[in-house]
């Protein structure tokens, strides 16, 4: 939108941060007070709860902020190291700085994947999301993969 000049592109910050902020904070305070109970009911649930702990193993830990903002860059990261911080009783003040500078990074990262490719090429604007989408992928999964590369951990 703030390509084609519907939006000023402090608009779709401003819009993309409090999405992430607000998203990050409920799936926390979801995890935090015991909604992981329900998970472990089911199969599904207990692999989940398994996956979300070998993501935090391989990043260092939810001790380290390394390891979470990492996580961020991840295909799905946000919504795992939300759920990992929460699983793992993280304090609020620390979860509130994480949200913040993981809000922030993801905001423009997530503007910079559309913005970019659509002033950049004369694709349709379907064209330049796809785009967008696939850079976005690609890095995600080279960042996941040179992050967990030295902190192989079995379970």
């Amino acid at each position: 939108m703030s390509a084609e000049g519907i939006l000023p592109l402090s608009g779709a910050f401003v819009a993309a941060f409090l999405g992430c902020l607000v998203g990050d904070i409920s799936l926390y305070a979801l995890f935090r007070y015991k909604l992981i109970r329900i998970f472990l009911r089911w199969k599904w649930g207990r692999r989940l709860h398994r996956q979300i702990l070998h993501i935090s193993l391989h990043t260092g830990g939810i001790s380290t902020w390394f390891g979470l903002l990492l996580v961020f860059a991840m295909p799905f990261g946000r919504s795992a190291a939300m759920a990992t911080a929460g699983m793992m009783q993280m304090s609020w003040g620390r979860l509130l700085g994480l949200a913040v500078v993981g809000g922030f990074l993801w905001s423009w990262w997530l503007i910079g994947l559309g913005y970019v490719p659509a002033i950049a090429t004369n694709l349709p604007p379907w064209g330049s999301t796809i785009a967008g989408i696939a850079v976005g992928t690609v890095a995600g999964a080279a960042i996941a993969f040179i992050g967990t590369r030295g902190h192989r951990i079995r379970l």
